[in-house]
């Protein structure tokens, strides 16, 4: 089994208050279990809420989570600023959340 989590951004101005109630600790705890056991692996989808933990991390933390990604314990899949919702969506969100998202 693969591990994810999914993360809504929908709503830039929560965006901060949704960061300090605690989404931080998924990948600071993801980071604790990989290192425990080598076996496990995990999948990052949006990239709002790991960029919003990314540019606070030190170099130690920056280079654990590297070497995870390196040795396929990470994977980074999609790439958007947040999972679309591809039941209903415009196709013109759908690209605008890519955009911003692989930037």
């Amino acid at each position: 089994m693969i591990q994810y989590t999914k993360q809504n951004d929908t709503d830039r101005e929560k965006h901060d208050e949704i960061q300090n109630v605690g989404v931080q600790y998924i990948i600071d705890s993801v980071l604790q279990a990989l290192k425990r056991d080598p076996r496990r692996r995990f999948i990052q989808v949006e990239t709002a809420f790991f960029w919003k933990w990314w540019k606070y991390q030190n170099e130690e933390k920056r280079n654990l989570f590297k070497s995870f990604v390196d040795n396929g314990q990470i994977e980074m899949v999609g790439g958007g600023w947040s999972m679309n919702d591809e039941a209903c969506t415009n196709y013109q969100s759908t690209i605008n959340q890519f955009t911003w998202g692989l930037r």
